[in-house]
């Protein structure tokens, strides 16, 4: 599936690349961001989001630079501001809520999520 935004949602345990380095090491990454989710009542998980700009990328592709299965690559629900949002769980207030000082971007998210007026 080629996609122009995806979220990556993989248990802690199961990444074995750095996300930074794989995340700079692709150009056609444009911008990404990841929170690791150790607060929650699951296991300890990365919720990891890539933009690919005006490019379409094959989530197969994607899979293999981060070295994890395809299921793991999900379509971004709705628009880019809420997969933001569900970094730090703001959009589902039953959830523990992660700052969002605990979420590591290659762009100023803040001020784009004050932008999209959804903080």
């Amino acid at each position: 599936m080629f996609l122009r935004q995806m979220e990556i949602v993989t248990d802690a345990d199961k990444l074995k690349v750095e996300i930074e380095d794989t995340c700079r090491k692709y150009k056609s990454i444009k911008q990404w961001a990841y929170i690791l989710h150790d607060k929650d009542e699951t296991r300890p998980h990365y919720h990891i989001y890539l933009n690919f700009g005006n490019s379409s990328i094959d989530t197969a592709v994607v899979a293999g630079w981060f070295e994890i299965a395809e299921n793991f690559i999900e379509r971004v629900k709705g628009r880019k501001a809420d997969a933001l949002l569900y970094l730090t769980h703001a959009n589902s207030k039953d959830k523990h809520q992660y700052s969002i000082d605990d979420v590591k971007a290659s762009w100023d998210i803040v001020t784009e999520m004050k932008i999209a007026k959804v903080l």
